[in-house]
């Protein structure tokens, strides 16, 4: 189940607005499913209980 910091990780909400940029194209070679990544100063913008690592959630994709 991991540690207590893991746990308490998996409860912090967070909502990113941003443009989806390349990155370096491990995601759906190594995990096995397509990846999004934000620009850093959207990352930047986490709050800092969020460490580095990968996190699923929903995303809409609205045209422009």
């Amino acid at each position: 189940m991991g540690d207590d910091s893991q746990q308490a990780g998996a409860q912090v909400m967070a909502s990113l607005e941003g443009k989806v940029v390349k990155g370096f194209g491990r995601g759906s070679k190594e995990l096995g499913i397509p990846t999004a990544n934000f620009p850093e100063d959207v990352v930047e913008g986490l709050p800092e209980s969020m460490t580095q690592g990968i996190y699923y959630g929903w995303a809409q994709y609205q045209p422009r």
